[in-house]
């Protein structure tokens, strides 16, 4: 792979694997076949049922973690890695609410890839 870290160093695509909403368990190129979605990079996309206890998390490590978090530098830095773009762009300055209900096709927009829109509902990070 790519990351020069000592241990992603010798790493294969072949390595991964991804958990699927099933209980099952897919190589990574058969992602489509996972019932995953990719997502823009400037958002935080969940199922309806998670939003609010993965809204409360991000925030919670933000503030731990964040721009001006109270444990980065010292130890993690969401917005900083020293792969490019590892959790979040770098160049990220904080996460946000986004209002209201706000549907996934709202807020990314109609262009959105319709991977985002399958069976299962997704929304945005927000209340």
């Amino acid at each position: 792979g790519k990351n020069t870290e000592e241990w992603a160093r010798n790493l294969k695509l072949k390595d991964f694997e991804l958990l699927c909403l099933d209980d099952t368990r897919k190589p990574v190129t058969e992602a489509k076949n996972c019932h995953l979605a990719i997502a823009p990079n400037h958002a935080v996309v969940s199922r309806t049922d998670k939003v609010e206890v993965l809204q409360q998390v991000l925030l919670d490590q933000q503030v731990q973690f964040g721009r001006n978090g109270q444990r980065c530098p010292g130890e993690f830095c969401l917005f900083q890695s020293k792969t490019k773009n590892l959790l979040f762009n770098d160049n990220t300055e904080c996460l946000a609410k986004i209002p209201g209900k706000t549907t996934s096709e709202k807020y990314l927009g109609k262009d959105t890839p319709g991977s985002l829109r399958f069976s299962y509902p997704v929304k945005t990070l927000s209340k």
